[in-house]
Parts: C-alpha cells; structure tokens; sequence
C-alpha cells in the first residue's frame, strides 16, 4: 500500500541524510505512487544520492524480462546485499522533468571504477529507455553510451544474433561492442 501524498515526500528527490547514512526514504513523481528509494547526502559531491540500482557481485536475481525492469523490482533496502531497481519508467520520468547527475560504480577486476555524469536523460517506453543525454562524463563511461536502447534476455540489443543481456544475465543499456 502506499502512501498519501501527505505522509510521502512529494518531491522527486531525496532530502538530506544524517552524517552521509544511507536511507529509504518516500519519494514520489507528480502524477504517480509514491515509492521508496536509498538515499545518501554526500558532502564531497555536495548533493543529496538517490541509489536508483544495486545489482550485488554474481546476483542472479537481475535476469529479469523488460516488463520487469520497466515496473521495478527488489527490497529497497540499506543492505548492501539486497538487489533492486527502482524501475525504467520511474527513471525516464524523474530524469525528464529535471537534469540529473549520473553516478555509476563498478567494480571490474575488484577494483573500484567511478563514473561520473553531468546531464543524463533517459527516453520513454516508446523510445526504447534510450540514453537521449549522458554528457560531461568524467571517466570512461563505455559501460553506458548516448543512443544505446535498454536490453534484457526478452529483448534482443542491437545485434540480435548476440543478446549480451541473455549472455550476461542481467538488463543494462548494451552495446553490441562491449566486453565488460
């Protein structure tokens, strides 16, 4: 059950943490349900972090079908074991209404890589979850690029005799080229 408007946060952005702590808060988008996301304040970025995707190290809980990915799915939830993705529409609709910075954390080889985005916009359910905007990037963002259209094991990526989603096991904005 969610919330009223009264008892949510009735704006489409986390509000401030205490001492940098992650958070589930209750945010919610004009016009929809509120729902819970992972807040974190953080005063290197000076910013205010809402964690919209948690895929812990070999989950297999994220070969989802593009229907799933489109609603959400998960325990929002400050543990960092517990897998969520707070959903593609929810996403196109929060990023659409405002510029949004884009963060991404990975760790290939077990090193941790960060990077960073100024403006990303992502398009609408008609549009493929296309990137539209991701620039000003501040590290090598080839595991996300401007055009590319979201992918899941139920929907083939841009070379359809190679379903990288299906071969990984998880829906991501692939490109055909990428070995990640």
């Amino acid at each position: 059950m969610s919330k009223t408007k009264t008892e949510a946060q009735t704006e489409d952005r986390c509000r401030p943490t205490s001492n940098g702590a992650f958070e589930v808060q209750d945010i919610q988008i004009p016009n929809t349900e509120s729902f819970k996301v992972v807040c974190r304040s953080s005063k290197i970025l000076a910013s205010d972090l809402m964690m919209v995707y948690r895929k812990p190290f070999n989950s297999k809980e994220f070969n989802r079908t593009l229907e799933q990915y489109t609603s959400g799915f998960g325990n929002v939830s400050t543990i960092q074991t517990r897998g969520f993705f707070i959903g593609l529409e929810r996403l196109h609709l929060l990023t659409n209404k405002n510029p949004h910075e884009l963060i991404i954390f990975v760790y290939p080889s077990g090193k941790l890589k960060e990077i960073r985005c100024d403006n990303f916009v992502l398009g609408s359910k008609s549009e493929g979850y296309i990137v539209k905007t991701l620039s000003e990037c501040s590290a090598d963002s080839s595991i996300l690029s401007q055009g590319l259209k979201f992918a899941t094991f139920d929907l083939n990526d841009e070379n359809s005799h190679r379903n990288k989603a299906h071969k990984w096991g998880f829906g991501w904005w692939i490109d055909s080229g990428c070995v990640l």
